[in-house]
């Protein structure tokens, strides 16, 4: 049942990721749970495919960058200022 749902959010992935997109190009407090949904469909991938992602040459650049992201959110003054920044990055 749980692979029969995850194939299917793997097939509608696009059109999913175009819903999240306003949470990630607006987003605020209130809106932040909308935030979850990159990481939902990467659980998704895994237990359909049983890959996060497609391994690619950029892998470990993608990688670092994302650890500097949660580097930056702990160094951060204030997530609210932060947050446009930071879910910019993970929507690109």
């Amino acid at each position: 049942m749980l692979k029969r749902l995850a194939h299917w959010v793997v097939r509608l992935e696009l059109p999913i990721l175009l819903i999240l997109a306003p949470f990630f190009i607006f987003p605020s407090a209130a809106r932040s749970p909308g935030l979850l949904g990159i990481p939902l469909v990467w659980i998704a991938r895994k237990i359909a495919h049983g890959r996060f992602v497609r391994r690619t040459p950029l892998d470990w650049a993608i990688a670092l960058l994302l650890l500097m992201v949660l580097v930056s959110l702990y160094a951060t003054y204030s997530v609210t200022v932060s947050l446009p920044r930071i879910a910019g990055i993970l929507l690109a």
